[in-house]
């Protein structure tokens, strides 16, 4: 009987997501349900000297430190349609019954 190992290698997987795909789960977290929804990011920059091939060198980074929505006007690549995408829950009350 054989066994599967707890240290057996994991296989690289790597899930890609286009910025409307990014806006739209955003916008369903956010539970939003009107206008329109811009995906934005606000960086950083950051400097540090860093080893390269034995020799300190100073470098940049510029890291993603925020991932945010923001309504606009008209759509665009990076925006969705809130109702399009999470559309408001509708309650439907039957008709009354008449005895």
């Amino acid at each position: 009987m054989s066994k599967t190992s707890p240290f057996a290698p994991v296989k690289a997987k790597i899930v890609t997501f286009t910025f409307q795909a990014l806006a739209t789960a955003l916008v369903k977290a956010a539970r939003l349900h009107e206008g329109i929804w811009r995906v934005g990011f606000r960086f950083e920059l950051r400097a540090a000297n860093i080893n390269i091939g034995g020799h300190q060198v100073p470098a940049a980074f510029l890291p993603i430190v925020e991932v945010s929505l923001t309504k606009v006007e008209k759509a665009a690549a990076l925006s969705v349609a809130a109702a399009a995408v999470d559309p408001a829950a509708r309650i439907i009350t039957p008709p009354s019954v008449v005895n």
